[in-house]
């Protein structure tokens, strides 16, 4: 890559002090260059592995969330037949009472 001092100058859009060669300038140019890349790479990794954490938190939670809902099916049905079977007994204990004389009284 072989450019005049002024063409490098245009195209860096600055001059960089020390810079006593066409050479050195195109060098330097590199190098910021080679940082700027280097750093996008690093941020896009970083971005990548937040949102992988992020997707997988939420797949998580999403998981948790299903067993919580299947144990809450589970207890409203356990719930349910107790509840019936509850009152199928006061059931049995009325109609016990009431044929033994229990409700009977004058």
């Amino acid at each position: 890559m072989s450019c005049s001092w002024l063409d490098c100058y245009q195209k860096c859009g600055r001059l960089i002090v020390g810079a006593a060669k066409p050479q050195d300038l195109e060098d330097n140019e590199l190098i910021s260059i080679a940082h700027r890349l280097t750093t996008l790479e690093m941020k896009e990794l970083n971005e990548r592995q937040r949102a992988e954490h992020a997707s997988h938190m939420y797949e998580q939670q999403k998981s948790l969330f299903r067993q919580l809902e299947d144990r809450n099916f589970e207890l409203e049905h356990k719930f349910a037949e107790v509840k019936t079977g509850f009152f199928r007994s006061v059931g049995w204990l009325v109609r016990w009472l009431e044929l033994n004389g229990a409700f009977n009284t004058i």
